[in-house]
């Protein structure tokens, strides 16, 4: 075999040797995305399947609370609380921040939401209120569901420093408002504006759709100064976060603090003959 003979097979031993290895560096780098990509698929998974357990050990710590609220009116069970079991952690904190506006996501027709304005602790204090706004969509607004939301709007007040229970002091006003589109077709209704209150009583108001559903319900008052009224005084808010391996879920609950007022009847019953009421 001649020396150039062996030179060009040499060369080409070379060649093949730095393609195998061009090949093999493409394979192994093909490799190592696919197997980064399915431990991170992994982990989303993991990571999912603990903050569901997360997320359900913060609803436990809010079921946890309102139990004790209802059944014992104890508010320490909104506030510097925690519990551990089986590797499940929920604490809860008491928020005390400037509360301006309540947002309800969803209210369904004929059912009731209560906003308490007034103090249980100390029925001398006024609720300043002189007017209210409220900003509401029509939950259905498709052209085929020919029923349109109307919104009745309940207040019953009574003089600062007297009893809920004083009927010939207290005033029951209605309000009702219909859909109007903000634009012709849409989810948005005009904002309703209700200047029934006086600025020395205290209230309980009461929303309630009519013919359909309603969503995206924003509430504010406003003092005779025009200023939004603080609402932190009458409600309960406390964020509880669970945590379990390395998720953490938080859920904020916020609910009133008095019972919805069982006088505010929605029915009158009219009879020829007299009625007796059986306890």
């Amino acid at each position: 075999m001649s020396n150039k003979h062996y030179n060009l097979i040499a060369n080409q031993g070379g060649t093949a040797l730095l393609l195998a290895l061009i090949i093999l560096s493409g394979v192994l780098a093909v490799g190592s995305v696919m197997i980064k990509v399915v431990i991170q698929d992994l982990q989303q998974s993991r990571n999912l399947d603990y903050s569901i357990v997360a997320y359900y050990a913060a609803e436990s710590g809010a079921e946890r609370a309102l139990y004790g609220w209802r059944k014992q009116s104890d508010k320490s069970y909104f506030s510097n609380c925690s519990e551990l079991v089986d590797k499940v952690n929920w604490q809860c904190q008491a928020v005390t921040q400037t509360v301006n506006e309540l947002y309800f996501p969803s209210l369904f027709q004929l059912r009731v939401k209560e906003i308490p304005l007034y103090d249980p602790a100390d029925l001398a204090i006024s609720a300043g209120v002189d007017r209210m706004t409220v900003n509401w969509q029509d939950k259905n607004p498709s052209p085929i569901n020919l029923e349109e939301p109307w919104l009745e709007v309940t207040l019953l007040g009574w003089p600062a420093g007297t009893s809920l229970d004083f009927v010939n002091s207290r005033e029951v006003i209605k309000r009702v408002f219909s859909c109007s589109p903000v634009v012709a077709g849409g989810a948005e209704c005009s904002s309703a504006t209700v200047d029934n209150f006086i600025t020395t009583n205290s209230y309980i108001v009461r929303l309630k759709p009519l013919y359909d559903d309603i969503s995206q319900v924003r509430v504010k008052f406003y003092d005779s100064g025009g200023n939004e009224v603080d609402l932190s005084s009458y409600l309960l808010t406390a964020n509880f976060t669970g945590t379990y391996q390395s998720a953490n879920q938080a859920l904020r609950l916020q609910i009133p603090l008095t019972d919805p007022a069982s006088n505010m009847f929605d029915y009158v019953i009219f009879a020829e003959e007299d009625i007796d009421k059986i306890f």
